[in-house]
């Protein structure tokens, strides 16, 4: 973890290779860039310099996962848009920082999955319920 102060931040003292930079922050959807650091002539020279990353507002996805008879099911995985949650014992799940779109959400129990298609808009909420089994 890197500190932020004023949108600006230094990693210092890195091998030179490929490094890989990941920015996150909460209702915002993760980025992640390669990046090829450089020796320098001399140590704590920067030799990257004016990376920019722009966080993308994103959006939540939440709902509830039922079985068959429609009892809630606990500690299902639950993927959307390459972010996995469980849900809860009472088979709620909510998933922050999902990109605006389309978006497949599924679910997983004891191999049996359920899946289903959700809009996700930007600072919004999408709500669903998948139903394993069916």
């Amino acid at each position: 973890l890197l500190p932020v102060r004023d949108g600006r931040f230094s990693a210092t003292a890195l091998p030179a290779g490929r490094a890989t930079l990941t920015a996150a922050a909460p209702g915002y959807v993760t980025v992640t860039r390669d990046l090829e650091v450089v020796a320098g002539d001399r140590l704590h020279d920067v030799t990257v310099r004016d990376v920019r990353i722009e966080l993308e507002r994103g959006g939540a996805v939440s709902g509830r996962v039922r079985d068959d008879h429609g009892d809630p099911v606990a500690g299902a995985a639950v993927a959307v848009a390459g972010l996995r949650v469980r849900s809860d014992r009472d088979g709620n799940f909510r998933v922050d920082g999902v990109a605006p779109g389309r978006a497949r959400v599924v679910a997983e129990k004891d191999g049996v999955t359920a899946g289903d298609e959700v809009e996700v808009r930007a600072g919004d909420e999408s709500r669903l319920e998948l139903r394993l089994g069916q």
